[in-house]
C-alpha cells in the first residue's frame, strides 16, 4: 500500500484528482501518484473536483487552514496528461 502524507504549511500538490476515501476521522485523497491526508471537512468541497487537474495548498491561516483549485489544462498539457495515464 502507498504511504500516505500530511502537508506542512505552505506545502502544495498539483495533480489530477482521481478520488477519496472517507475514514473516521479524515479523508485520503489521491492526487496524481500522491495519497494526501485532508480534514473530514473538506469532503463537500472536494467531491465535485474528482476527475479535474487540482493544486491544493497548504496554510496556517486559520480557520481554513488549505486551500484548493482547479487548475484548466492547455492543450499540451492535456496531452501530456494522457500520456501519462498510459505510462502508469
Amino acid at each position: 500500500m502507498k504511504s500516505v502524507r500530511t502537508l506542512l504549511p505552505y506545502e502544495e500538490i498539483q495533480g489530477p484528482f482521481t478520488g477519496l476515501e472517507v475514514e473516521p476521522d479524515a479523508i485520503l485523497s489521491v492526487i496524481g501518484k500522491i495519497r494526501v491526508r485532508l480534514p473530514l471537512e473538506m469532503k463537500s468541497e472536494l467531491e465535485p473536483m474528482i476527475g479535474q487537474w487540482i493544486a491544493l495548498l497548504r496554510t496556517d491561516l486559520a480557520p481554513q487552514d488549505y486551500r484548493c483549485r482547479t487548475i484548466m489544462l492547455r492543450q499540451e498539457d492535456h496531452t501530456q496528461n494522457e500520456e501519462m495515464k498510459r505510462d502508469e
